[in-house]
C-alpha cells in the first residue's frame, strides 16, 4: 500500500483585510492523501468556529462573507482544537496562504516548522486554462458545485474537492501542489558579494513557472517598502502588472532584508545551480525615494476603489447591472492613483519619454471582472469598447496576462455573438 500523509484545508474569513484586522471565522478540514499520487482517501475531521473580534467588521468583508455581528457576538474559537489539528498534520494548505496564515498566527502565534502550500499562488491556473485563479472559477472549471460561496467550512471543502481533482497533463492537484513545495524547499541562497555573507531564502511563494525561465545571468528584481513585511521578486520578463515570480517574508529573510533601506529596489543575479542549491548575487542597489503624503494618498484612494470593486463583485450573481455600475465608477477612479503612483514615486517614476510610449499602470484586474459580467449578460460591444478605451490609456496593461486574457474573452465573445 502507497505510503498515507495528512493534510489539514485552513479557511478563515475576517473582519477586513488590514493589519488591525481580526478572525470571525475559521475552517479546519484535515484529511488522509496517499503521497505518491496525492489521492485524498478520507475526511479525518472537520471544525470550524465563529468568534466575536474586537474590531468592527468592515462594509466590504461582509459584502463577500455576508457575517453579521449579531451572529457571532459572545462567540469564541476552540483554539486547543485547532492547535491539536495543526499539530497532527503535516501540510496545511489554503487557497490565499499569506492570507490564512497571517491571520491564524495572528489568533493563536508562531506556528514554527509548519510546511504551508498555497492552491492560489503555487498552481499556475492560467496554464490549466481556468477563467480565474478564484476558488468559485476553478470549481466551475472543474464542474464543483461548492456548498456555499466565502463561508469558511464550505470553501474548505470545496478546495479539497479540488485537491482531489486532475489537471490537464492528468495529475491531480495536490501532487502538482506537493510537487511545488519540493522545488520551494531547495536551497536557495542568497549572496552579498561585497561582504562575502550568503544566507538561505524562504518563500511565502514562488510562481510555478519561475525556475523554467531562470538561465545563468538573468535578473531579478526585488521590490518593497518600508511599511510593507513582504518583498517582491520579478522575473526580468516580468510586466508591470504582473504578478510577482517570487514573494518572501521579511521577518524570515534577515540578510536580505538588511541590505534592503525605506524603499528599494534590489537587483539580483541568478548565478548557479548545483543538485540541490540555486545561488543568488546581490548586484545592484537603488534606492526610490517617495513622498509619504503622496503614498497615503495612494493607498487611501486604491483601497476606496478595493471596497467598490469587493461590493461589484459579491453583487455579480444577484444584481449584474449594480455591479456593472460599480465596476464602470471603479475603472474612473484608477487615474487618481495611477497618476499618483507614476508622477510621485510611489513605484519607480517613468520619465515622460517612457510614458508616452508605455502608458502608466492602471488596476486592469478590476477590468478582468468588469468585462467577464458584461460577456456574461451578453454586453459584448460594450465589453470590447471599454476594454479598447482602458489598454489606450493604460497601455502597459495590456501586455499582462490578464490583460491578454481581456482581449481573448470578449473577440472571442465578440466573434461567437457574430457566428
Amino acid at each position: 500500500m502507497p505510503p498515507e500523509d495528512v493534510g489539514l484545508i485552513v479557511d478563515c474569513e475576517t473582519t477586513g483585510l488590514e493589519e488591525h484586522d481580526e478572525i470571525i471565522e475559521i475552517a479546519l478540514v484535515q484529511f488522509k492523501f496517499k503521497r505518491d499520487f496525492g489521492e485524498v482517501i478520507s475526511i479525518e475531521e472537520k471544525y470550524s468556529g465563529l468568534r466575536e473580534p474586537r474590531v468592527p467588521i468592515e462594509p466590504a468583508a461582509s459584502a463577500v462573507h455576508k457575517i453579521s455581528i449579531t451572529e457571532i457576538l459572545g462567540r469564541a474559537i476552540d483554539e486547543d482544537k485547532v492547535r491539536q489539528l495543526i499539530g497532527s498534520s503535516k501540510y496545511l494548505i489554503s487557497h490565499n496562504a499569506r492570507f490564512d496564515r497571517g491571520f491564524t498566527e495572528k489568533l493563536l502565534g508562531p506556528l514554527p516548522g509548519v510546511i504551508w502550500l498555497c492552491t492560489l499562488n503555487d498552481i499556475d491556473w492560467e496554464e490549466q486554462q481556468a477563467e480565474s485563479k478564484s476558488l468559485d472559477a476553478i470549481a466551475k472549471f472543474f464542474g464543483i458545485q461548492p456548498l456555499a460561496s466565502h463561508r469558511a467550512l464550505p470553501d474548505a471543502l470545496t478546495l479539497l474537492s479540488i485537491l482531489n481533482k486532475q489537471d490537464t497533463s492528468g495529475i491531480r492537484i495536490l501532487h502538482r501542489l506537493l510537487q511545488h513545495a519540493d522545488t520551494v524547499r531547495q536551497n536557495f541562497i542568497i549572496r552579498a558579494k561585497d561582504s562575502g555573507q550568503q544566507s538561505p531564502l524562504k518563500f511565502v511563494s514562488l510562481h510555478p513557472s519561475c525556475l523554467g525561465k531562470l538561465k545563468s545571468g538573468d535578473v531579478i528584481v526585488l521590490w518593497t517598502k518600508e511599511h510593507l513585511d513582504f518583498i517582491n521578486a520579478y522575473h526580468y520578463s516580468s510586466l508591470p502588472g504582473g504578478r510577482p515570480a517570487i514573494r518572501l517574508l521579511k521577518a524570515e529573510n534577515p540578510l536580505l532584508t538588511g541590505m534592503l533601506d525605506e524603499d528599494h529596489e534590489v537587483f539580483v543575479e541568478f548565478s548557479e545551480a548545483t543538485n540541490d542549491r540555486v545561488y543568488l548575487d546581490v548586484v545592484q542597489q537603488v534606492r526610490v525615494r517617495y513622498n509619504l503624503a503622496s503614498l497615503e494618498a495612494y493607498h487611501r484612494l486604491r483601497n476606496e476603489n478595493k471596497t467598490r470593486t469587493a461590493i461589484a463583485k459579491a453583487s455579480e450573481g444577484t444584481n449584474p447591472d449594480m455591479a456593472v455600475s460599480l465596476y464602470l465608477d471603479a475603472i474612473e477612479h484608477i487615474a487618481e492613483y495611477a497618476k499618483i503612483q507614476t508622477h510621485a514615486g510611489i513605484s519607480q517614476e517613468l520619465n515622460e519619454r517612457d510614458r508616452v510610449n508605455s502608458g502608466i499602470a492602471g488596476d486592469v484586474d478590476i477590468l478582468d471582472r468588469l468585462t467577464l459580467t458584461l460577456c456574461r449578460a451578453g454586453r459584448i460591444s460594450e465589453a470590447m469598447e471599454i476594454a479598447q478605451r482602458y489598454f489606450l490609456l493604460y497601455k502597459l496593461d495590456i501586455a499582462t496576462t490578464t490583460g491578454e486574457k481581456i482581449l481573448k474573452r470578449v473577440t472571442k465573445a465578440r466573434n461567437r455573438q457574430h457566428g
